[in-house]
């Protein structure tokens, strides 16, 4: 299932009647920036990479040539889930999303990651 506009995409992923997962897709000025998410009952199985794969086939088949994300570089599934599709890490950056009980910030250190099209 799939919900699409010119600069923000958005699918479900389904195993066969059961949402399984999300994939999110957002433009920037050099392409798409990836954004995904898997209930963890459906991790380690494949259905993260074989669909964000298929994705990126269909976007690149539309002339879109770079994707970027983003993942907590203790995130080892995600990291090495990047890595396989071809993604190459770019940067770190060190990041805040969250607070503590008395409102300081918790910061990780993210990796920024790249796909680029072989033909760029």
């Amino acid at each position: 299932a799939a919900r699409q506009g010119a600069d923000h995409r958005f699918y479900a992923v389904c195993l066969e009647e059961t949402l399984i997962g999300f994939v999110a897709m957002n433009r920037r000025t050099c392409g798409y920036e990836l954004g995904y998410c898997f209930h963890l009952a459906y991790h380690g199985h494949g259905y993260a990479r074989e669909s964000i794969a298929a994705l990126i086939d269909s976007m690149q088949r539309e002339g879109v040539e770079q994707f970027e994300a983003g993942t907590a570089l203790d995130n080892l599934p995600s990291v090495y889930l990047l890595k396989a599709l071809g993604f190459h890490q770019q940067g770190t950056e060190h990041v805040s999303f969250y607070q503590d009980p008395s409102g300081r910030a918790i910061f990780f250190d993210g990796g920024t990651f790249v796909w680029k099209a072989k033909n760029i």
